[in-house]
């Protein structure tokens, strides 16, 4: 049985559950329970605090995202277009016909800004989806960052890593063998 919880390693939230770990602990608490408690309250924080990024965020993004990256790709496009016009422009002053791979440079390159726009198009109209049914969707996000976590978290075993899942599974099993 191991004496800390997975969940201390977490980012902005370990030292919270570091102090809950250590009261839950003290007052005699199982330590499978104390991590159970733990995790529940994890992951309501996390099932908030995404509510909020959904319900408050989302509305900025959408506003923002299709501007930004119009102007953006709008810009990359000229960069990438200063060529073809050099080349343009010095075959034409010395009366040279232009081969038909500029005219397939150009016409790529509008083709990928269009795509670009299209994309971000795309990206709003989801963001608005995904903001139409936020439980969902954050329901989703909760469980991929836990299974994220669980399976990239290693506590030091007797077997080498240990995932925070095994470890809570070997503590209830240690309880339940002493009941």
């Amino acid at each position: 049985m191991t004496t800390t919880s997975p969940l201390v390693e977490l980012p902005l939230l370990g030292w919270l559950v570091e102090l809950l770990d250590r009261a839950l602990l003290d007052a005699g608490v199982d330590a499978w329970l104390a991590r159970t408690g733990e995790f529940l309250l994890i992951a309501s924080l996390l099932y908030v605090a995404t509510s909020l990024l959904v319900r408050r965020g989302f509305p900025l993004l959408q506003g923002v995202v299709r501007p930004v990256v119009d102007l953006l790709a709008d810009f990359a496009m000229v960069l990438v277009l200063l060529p073809e016009l050099a080349v343009t422009w010095t075959l034409t002053r010395l009366r040279l016909s232009l081969p038909s791979v500029i005219y397939l440079y150009g016409d790529a390159v509008y083709a990928a800004n269009t795509a670009v726009k299209s994309s971000a198009a795309v990206l709003v109209q989801v963001l608005g989806w995904l903001q139409r049914k936020p439980r969902l969707f954050v329901i989703a996000v909760v469980f991929v960052l836990f299974l994220l976590w669980n399976t990239n978290t290693c506590a030091p075993g007797l077997d080498g890593c240990v995932t925070p899942v095994s470890q809570w599974t070997s503590d209830a099993g240690s309880w339940l063998d002493q009941q």
